[in-house]
């Protein structure tokens, strides 16, 4: 039998430097270094003659991705360099045989393994390759590996070297989950070891959605789209729908939040079918300056705005919160104070303008305000600056405390869009009810087709509108607060017969 001593081309003076060319002992990781990491790198060297079947058995039970080893080749001249002339000479002799296959005449599972194949490094007779796998199923790896290949192999287990990207493994969500799980992973992946915001956007995109498209009608009808849509899911098999139809599916869940979200916000400015007067404004109570509720945004639209930045200003401190936890998770602890003075930054900044206004009253910030803009402003911005500074140089310091100050200002403001699309929908809304003559709390019969028509219409445009910015709001100013989306999904690889 063959021994592992005496694999070709590694004899017992060069498998010391291979070995620790591929397992540098001088970067060995501590566990307490990455105790966040839920994926461990198998190394693997095996026989010519048995990789097909060690592919095979990882490719049944699906617990591990081989790393493409392609771009690295270049690394190991003394190990590949034999079999670059083996590999191309036996390519030219097998291109003669009449006997060869065609690949569209394979099995799916046997092109899965050639393709496989093709990402592993080779001497003549020997293959080596890496694979992710989860922590859980490393000794399930390891023990099909040397089972697959007799024991003629050499197998160990490393976790992930300094700055290199682990896939992460992505929990399942609950189906009426899934739209917004797509919305975020359309983003990019959570980075290994940041928070997964797919629950958390959950909530945030409802009430965003509801702010701007709040009415108690539409949100209804939404909620009973939702529901037929759900209920023709059950019937009906995804993969014989069309795309668009397959995507409604999808979102059908989605449907009935954001319908319950705009009914419960239509409620709260008093809008049914637009602002009919059928409903009185409910309020929610007060914070300072900010009202919740209880006003017609179309009757008194500062206190819309001021809404609207008061709601801007929670989602992004959300937003700074989940980046502090990040920070703690990564123990990043002297970037870890950062996000807690931005949010100092974030809420003195509102304190300033709603004590003193916004740009038209900037004068007042450096009269009679300028002990508090000191305070409120620019004590944050040079604590940011000093703890980045140390943490990562004087000039990434300067550069970033310029960059939070820019974006604290412009994140905030770009919520001003809730008030906006707001009355857009109030106003589209009133139109039709001025056309088919409706006046304040009184619907004559001759209106209601014109406004059929009229919500036909705000459902579809408005309705898009309304999804397309509060899509924005999260992917532009709230996930830049936390989630990179630079993430690499776990995809094992797995057999398809």
């Amino acid at each position: 039998m063959k021994s592992i001593k005496n694999l070709p081309l590694i004899t017992r003076a060069n498998a010391a430097m291979v070995t620790s060319f591929i397992f540098p002992i001088g970067n060995r990781l501590t566990l307490s270094s990455y105790a966040l990491v839920t994926m461990r790198k198998i190394n693997v060297i095996v026989f010519e003659d048995r990789i097909h079947a060690v592919l095979t058995s990882l490719g049944e039970a699906a617990i591990a991705q081989i790393i493409d080893l392609r771009e690295r080749t270049e690394r190991w001249p003394e190990v590949l360099a034999p079999y670059v002339f083996s590999m191309t000479r036996e390519k030219e002799e097998k291109s003669e045989e009449p006997e060869v296959v065609a690949s569209h005449e394979l099995s799916e599972g046997e092109k899965q393994i050639m393709q496989a194949e093709e990402k592993l490094a080779r001497t003549a007779r020997t293959v080596y390759f890496e694979a992710w796998v989860p922590d859980e199923h490393v000794k399930q790896a390891v023990d099909l590996i040397n089972k697959s290949a007799l024991g003629q192999c050499v197998v160990t287990d490393q976790l992930p070297a300094e700055g290199e990207k682990a896939p992460i493994l992505l929990k399942p969500v609950p189906s009426f989950l899934a739209a917004f799980e797509r919305l975020v992973y359309a983003f990019g992946y959570p980075s290994s070891g940041d928070i997964n915001p797919v629950i958390i956007l959950a909530f945030t995109f409802p009430i965003l959605f509801g702010i701007m498209f709040a009415d108690v009608g539409q949100g209804l009808l939404f909620v009973a789209i939702g529901i037929l849509l759900t209920l023709a899911k059950r019937k009906v098999r995804m993969d014989k729908v069309g795309d668009i139809i397959k995507y409604l599916f999808i979102g059908s869940e989605m449907f009935i939040l954001l319908g319950i979200s705009a009914t419960f916000f239509g409620f709260v400015f008093g809008e049914f079918f637009g602002p009919s007067g059928l409903i009185h404004p409910i309020s929610l109570g007060q914070i300072g300056p900010f009202r919740i509720g209880g006003f017609e945004p179309t009757q008194e639209p500062m206190e819309m705005l001021r809404f609207a930045i008061l709601v801007g200003a929670l989602h992004l401190a959300l937003g700074l919160i989940l980046r502090f936890v990040n920070e703690i998770r990564h123990r990043h602890y002297r970037l870890a104070p950062v996000p807690i003075f931005w949010l100092w930054l974030l809420f003195g900044g509102l304190e300033m303008w709603a004590s003193y206004g916004g740009i038209s009253n900037i004068s007042k910030w450096f009269s009679v305000g300028i002990f508090m803009m000191m305070a409120l402003i620019m004590l944050p911005l040079t604590l940011i600056l000093v703890f980045t500074g140390l943490a990562e140089g004087f000039t990434e310091g300067v550069g970033f405390s310029v960059e939070v100050f820019a974006e604290t200002l412009s994140h905030t403001m770009s919520y001003g869009r809730l008030m906006a699309l707001g009355l857009i929908h109030s106003a589209m809304n009133y139109l039709f009810l001025v056309l088919g003559g409706v006046e304040h709390g009184n619907f004559p019969l001759g209106s209601i087709p014109i406004i059929a028509v009229g919500t036909m219409l705000v459902l579809i445009i408005e309705g898009l509108v309304v999804f397309v910015h509060t899509l924005r709001l999260h992917w532009v100013e709230w996930f830049s607060k936390f989630h990179s989306g630079e993430g690499i999904a776990f995809k094992p690889f797995q057999l398809t017969k």
